[in-house]
C-alpha cells in the first residue's frame, strides 16, 4: 500500500513556483511582524536563500532544454546525414569505347545489350 505523499516518478517533491512562494512568505514574515527581532534576520536569510535556489533551478531548467532541443536536432541531422550520404560505393568507369547506347544505359543502371560477333554481322552481309 503507498501513501498519498509518495513521490511519483518524474515529478520533483516540490516546484520551483513552490520555494519561490514560500522564499517571499520568508521575506515578507518579519515585515508584518510575524516573528521576534532575533529570529527576523534568519527568517530573511533563509527567504533570500530560497530565492537563489529558485533562481539556480530555472537556470538548470533553462539549460537542461536547451540542450534537449540541441540533441534532438543533432538526431534528426545524423539521421537525414545517414538517409542523404553518398553511399561508400567506388564509381564505375565510364569506358564504354564512344558507344552512347551503353553510356546511358550504365548511368540509368541497366547493362548494355549485346553486341553481335564479327562472325555473325558477316553472314548476315
Amino acid at each position: 500500500m503507498t501513501s498519498s505523499t509518495a513521490q511519483t516518478p518524474g515529478r520533483p517533491l516540490i516546484s520551483a513556483t513552490s520555494i519561490l512562494i514560500l522564499s517571499a512568505f520568508l521575506v515578507a514574515a518579519p515585515l508584518a511582524e510575524l516573528a521576534t527581532e532575533e529570529l527576523s534576520p534568519l527568517i530573511v536569510g533563509c527567504g533570500l536563500v530560497g530565492l537563489l535556489a529558485y533562481i539556480g533551478l530555472q537556470i538548470a531548467a533553462e539549460r537542461r532544454e536547451h540542450q534537449g532541443r540541441v540533441d534532438g536536432q543533432n538526431r534528426a541531422h545524423n539521421r537525414l546525414h545517414k538517409h542523404l550520404a553518398t553511399p561508400l560505393i567506388p564509381p564505375l568507369s565510364l569506358d564504354f569505347d564512344g558507344d552512347p547506347l551503353a553510356e546511358l544505359l550504365a548511368a540509368r543502371g541497366g547493362t548494355p545489350p549485346a553486341q553481335p560477333s564479327l562472325s555473325a554481322r558477316s553472314r548476315t552481309n
